[in-house]
């Protein structure tokens, strides 16, 4: 009898150890993580072969190179030829065509659904890194709907208030600050205290970024700079 009961206990765990491989297999591996979109902001040839020389040479290959594929895209802003900072970034963003200077908003001035908020909505983690200021219009697309593509404080605000992003890091300190803490903003608002009080880890250099637990929650703010991140350091 006891070895019957053996035998049926290594026989349940073939079974679930079986069933555990084929879930893995088809549930785990083949189910994308996650979306990484990289945004090279005027990342033209013009661009890209003096870089190649500063790197070390004319020759030299960047990691954009070893890319499978490439394409060019065609952008342009509904009133427009030439897209500006904001209307190109909303056609990235949300794949809606707007007129220059609307961030993610439409012709009447009713917010456009990005692609991060889209993914709040279905559950997923979302991020947003940036070499420049969180507020430019670049990032802004992806999470605030400003009326006035120029008021850097409302979209600060908007990133607060919104909370669609768990991830975020970039430069723009001073839109986050009231002017009492060297900040710019006009009312009073110390937005970074507001995160923290949000469960956010605040990190403003890279020691403290790297002192973050890894086994936390992924809500974390960076801001290392008051304004755009330096080129080299």
């Amino acid at each position: 009898m006891k070895w019957r009961n053996q035998l049926l206990a290594l026989f349940c765990l073939l079974a679930f150890a079986g069933l555990g491989v084929l879930y893995f297999q088809h549930w785990v591996i083949r189910k994308p993580f996650g979306i990484i979109l990289f945004v090279g902001e005027g990342l033209s040839p013009a661009r890209l072969a003096p870089t190649r020389a500063y790197a070390a040479g004319a020759g030299t290959r960047l990691n954009l190179d070893s890319m499978e594929h490439a394409a060019l895209v065609i952008n342009y802003s509904k009133d427009f030829a030439a897209p500006d900072q904001a209307a190109a970034a909303t056609a990235i963003a949300t794949g809606d065509r707007v007129t220059n200077r609307a961030i993610a908003t439409n012709g009447d001035g009713k917010p456009i659904k990005s692609i991060v908020e889209l993914a709040r909505e279905r559950g997923r983690a979302t991020g947003l890194v940036t070499d420049t200021k969180l507020t430019d219009p670049t990032n802004a697309v992806f999470y605030a709907h400003p009326s006035e593509p120029s008021d850097a404080e409302k979209i600060a605000a908007e990133f607060v208030d919104r909370g669609n992003i768990d991830i975020a890091m970039g430069g723009g300190a001073a839109q986050f600050l009231p002017v009492t803490k060297n900040g710019e903003r006009q009312d009073k608002r110390d937005l970074l205290l507001e995160l923290r009080g949000n469960g956010f880890d605040i990190v403003r250099t890279r020691a403290e970024l790297e002192a973050v637990p890894a086994w936390r929650r992924p809500k974390l703010f960076g801001i290392f700079s008051t304004g755009e991140l330096a080129f080299a350091n």
